[in-house]
Order: structure tokens, then sequence, then C-alpha cells
């Protein structure tokens, strides 16, 4: 058997020496819509859109400044299958 330290000691190194792939919940939520955005014009006359101009967009909103709000959009746009919902609240 082995020390419980030791033990311990590898499961913490396993738990925080993990790369993070985003800052903040806000991050991922906007990472994941341009993903499905891009995903969905792809074969169309639209170009892909990038996560900075998307974020620039849904923070000059303030019907977005929630992450909840953020997230209510996104999941009703996967429902629908269709982000047009989106692009008007960011006319």
């Amino acid at each position: 058997m082995k020390p419980i330290k030791e033990l311990f000691t590898k499961s913490l190194e396993l738990i925080f020496n993990r790369k993070v792939k985003y800052k903040n919940e806000r991050d991922e939520i906007i990472s994941k819509m341009v993903i499905e955005i891009n995903r969905l014009r792809i074969g169309t006359k639209y170009k892909p859109i990038t996560k900075r101009l998307l974020a620039i967009k849904v923070n000059k909103n303030p019907f977005l400044k929630s992450n909840i709000e953020l997230h209510l959009v996104f999941s009703e746009c996967l429902k629908n299958g269709s982000f047009a919902r989106l692009f008007w609240l960011l006319k």
C-alpha cells in the first residue's frame, strides 16, 4: 500500500496541471456559439464569423449582459437550428 500523502499529491497534480481552454463561462458560451454558427455556414454564401467579432457584438448589447441570458439565447438557437434570433438581437 502507498502512503496517503503520495496518493493525495498525485491526484492534486492531475487536477491542477490541466490546461484550461476557456477564461470564464462567457468565453465558453461565445466559443460554442462561434463553432455552431460556422458549422451552419459551411456551403453557404456567408463567411465564417470570428470569436472576437461575436464577442464585441454580444458585449455591446445591453440585454445580453448576464451569462444566463446569453446561455438562454444560445440554447433557443440550438433548439431551432438557426441563429437568426441572435443576429436579430445583435442589430
